[in-house]
């Protein structure tokens, strides 16, 4: 009998895509926020100022290289792995045989760990 069921697996896997889309959404807005600054500047005629936007501006889109793309890596295998996780249930009732309870006590301790390090945010 799995110790987690599949409502709470989801739960897990929508805090993971909920966690890759505020990813996603912080660096689409610092990239457009750097582009901004960049298009303010052309329609400045001072020097100073052009340079000033275009410094911020580069700086806001070159903080992008710090976008933590191994993160978002990790927790899309985390989603397709627990999703994985959630379709135990249905193939141990089509064939008993075909998952042993090593196996399913094995499901329980990752989704645990996850759980875990989802709680204390280690």
């Amino acid at each position: 009998m799995p110790a987690f069921s599949k409502n709470e697996i989801e739960i897990l896997i929508q805090q993971q895509q909920s966690a890759v889309r505020q990813y996603a959404g912080f660096a689409i807005a610092i990239f457009c926020f750097g582009l901004i600054l960049l298009l303010l500047s052309k329609f400045f005629s001072d020097e100073n100022i052009i340079q000033n936007f275009v410094k911020a501006g580069g700086i806001f889109i070159s903080t992008l290289s710090s976008f933590p793309i191994k993160e978002v890596i990790n927790r899309r295998d985390r989603i397709g792995m627990l999703n994985i996780i959630k379709n135990f249930p249905e193939r141990t009732a089509n064939n008993p045989d075909d998952i042993s309870s090593e196996e399913q006590t094995k499901a329980n301790e990752i989704i645990w760990k996850l759980v875990e390090k989802t709680t204390l945010g280690i």
